[in-house]
C-alpha cells in the first residue's frame, strides 16, 4: 500500500527528460532554438492546461503553445483533483538521471519562512541531457487544497534548477461536504 504522502500527490509521473530539447531535425537546429526559447525560459516550470506534442518543428511553435496552454489557475475536476500538465526548462544539461519535484503553498507568502512544505517525489529521466521536463500532474485533497497558492521547485542534486507557481480553484472541503462557508447560515 502506498503512503498517504505518495497516493495524495499521486503525481502521475510521467515526466519524460528531453535531451535535445522538443526539436526534430538536426541537433544543430536544436541548440540554435536552445539558445532562443532557452535563455527565455530557462530555470521555468510552465504549467499547461494540454499536453504539449512529443515534437516542435521550430522554436516559434513552442512558443506558440506555451502561449496558447500556459496558464497560472488550475480548475478542480469533477473527481475532486486537479490535473495539469508541466513543463520545465533546465539552465544546462542535468548531469544526473533524477530530479525532485518540491511543492510548497505559498498562500501565506513566498519567502523561505512563510511558505509550507506540501509534498515532493523523485523524478527519473531518460537522459543524462535532459534540458527540458515534460509531465502530467494529479494533485489530491487533503494535501492539496482549492483556492490556494503553491509553488514547485525542480532540484537535482539538492539545488534549485526551476520553478513555477499556480493556484488551484474549486470546492473546498466544506464544500464539498456539503457545509455551508463560515459564518453563513
Amino acid at each position: 500500500m502506498l503512503s498517504v504522502h505518495v497516493r495524495a500527490l499521486v503525481l502521475s509521473s510521467l515526466f519524460v527528460g528531453l535531451s535535445v530539447f522538443f526539436f526534430h531535425g538536426s541537433a544543430s537546429a536544436g541548440n540554435a532554438s536552445k539558445a532562443a526559447t532557452g535563455k527565455a525560459l530557462a530555470g521555468k516550470v510552465v504549467i499547461l492546461t494540454n499536453a504539449p506534442p512529443p515534437i516542435f518543428s521550430n522554436d516559434k511553435e513552442l512558443t506558440l503553445f506555451i502561449r496558447k496552454n500556459s496558464t497560472k489557475k488550475v480548475e478542480q475536476t469533477t473527481d475532486g483533483i486537479w490535473q495539469f500538465e508541466t513543463m520545465a526548462f533546465f539552465k544546462s544539461p542535468l548531469d544526473d538521471f533524477e530530479v525532485e519535484m518540491v511543492f510548497y503553498d505559498i498562500t501565506e507568502g513566498n519567502s523561505v519562512d512563510s511558505r509550507r512544505f506540501v509534498n515532493s517525489y523523485t523524478q527519473y529521466t531518460r537522459n543524462r541531457a535532459s534540458v527540458t521536463l515534460v509531465g502530467k500532474n494529479k494533485l489530491i485533497p487533503p494535501d492539496f487544497r482549492a483556492d490556494r497558492s503553491y509553488l514547485i521547485i525542480v532540484k537535482s542534486m539538492g539545488a534549485e534548477i526551476a520553478r513555477g507557481e499556480f493556484s488551484t480553484l474549486g470546492m473546498s472541503e466544506a464544500q464539498a461536504n456539503g457545509e455551508s462557508p463560515a459564518g453563513q447560515k
